[in-house]
């Protein structure tokens, strides 16, 4: 909240009233700039930020895109949430006439890491800090071609984040626990292209596309990629020549790399027919 929203608040308190004048006293001193360009703003955020440190990604919350973004999910009945915990600001009653509930409700670092793990940059996904900070990454990440992919396959690899991560690593766990912790990333990832390339992945976004619940049908689907698809490829993974030696000494951190989500992706190419589907084409500019 801000300073004179706590003031209004807590305006009738007796011990704010008492205080004050103490508020009054406090002076902050400001500098105006007028007609300054992006670089210059961006680089005054940026040498301001290591003085006084604030998360990358709150520094990214009112950029155009994630504007953009934003207008695009309020359009599909979702709220974004583009600062953390920025929900439980606003008023429940608004909400509830606009249709948006708790499982409505979509977080701009993990919808970072969707697009990330659907892109195959793993790298990225696990220091989302690094994505942030970097304009590069960011750009590539958070481009205006997101907003023209079809809504409900964003929400179906949003969503299955956290399954992938818990009950699916453990179905998934070859024996060892410190593997599954290392292949959550490389799961979601495979798992998320699982979906994409699913013959009936219209029903599925008709079904199960419209919010954030786990019911238990897209459960099962789930279940069937990761056993039938998933769990193969991993398998075929670690026996290769480039990651053999690390699986048998139990180092997985290869796991968490760009390089086996490529091998593993052209093997379910192989294998699966599978083809790498990303979430919106980004313009020719990105990147360059």
């Amino acid at each position: 909240a801000t300073v004179a929203q706590f003031a209004e608040r807590f305006a009738e308190n007796p011990k704010f009233k008492a205080n004050i004048g103490a508020l009054r006293e406090v002076k902050v001193l400001c500098k105006i700039v007028a007609n300054a360009e992006d670089e210059f703003i961006r680089a005054v955020t940026v040498s301001t930020n290591r003085q006084n440190p604030v998360h990358p990604a709150n520094l990214r919350a009112n950029d155009l895109v994630q504007l953009q973004i934003a207008d695009w999910l309020r359009e599909n009945g979702f709220l974004y949430e583009r600062q953390e915990n920025s929900a439980a600001w606003q008023d429940p009653d608004e909400l509830a006439e606009q249709g948006i509930t708790a499982d409505r409700v979509i977080q701009m670092k993990r919808l970072g890491e969707t697009f990330a793990v659907t892109d195959g940059k793993l790298e990225r996904a696990r220091n989302m800090n690094q994505l942030f900070d970097s304009d590069q990454q960011y750009v590539e990440t958070f481009h205006e071609g997101r907003t023209t992919e079809e809504f409900g396959k964003v929400v179906l690899c949003y969503k299955c984040r956290t399954y992938c991560h818990n009950t699916l690593a453990r179905e998934l766990a070859v024996g060892r626990a410190a593997f599954v912790d290392r292949a959550k990333l490389l799961l979601w990832a495979l798992v998320c292209q699982g979906l994409l390339n699913q013959t009936d992945l219209p029903g599925l976004v008709d079904e199960f596309g419209g919010d954030l619940r786990m019911p238990e049908g897209f459960r099962e689907r789930l279940l069937k990629i990761a056993r039938r698809q998933v769990k193969p490829t991993l398998l075929w993974l670690v026996q290769q020549r480039e990651f053999s030696e690390s699986y048998k000494e139990e180092r997985y951190d290869f796991l968490r790399g760009d390089k086996a989500f490529n091998h593993s992706i052209g093997h379910a190419l192989r294998e699966y027919g599978w083809r790498q589907t990303r979430l919106g084409r980004p313009s020719k500019s990105v990147g360059k």
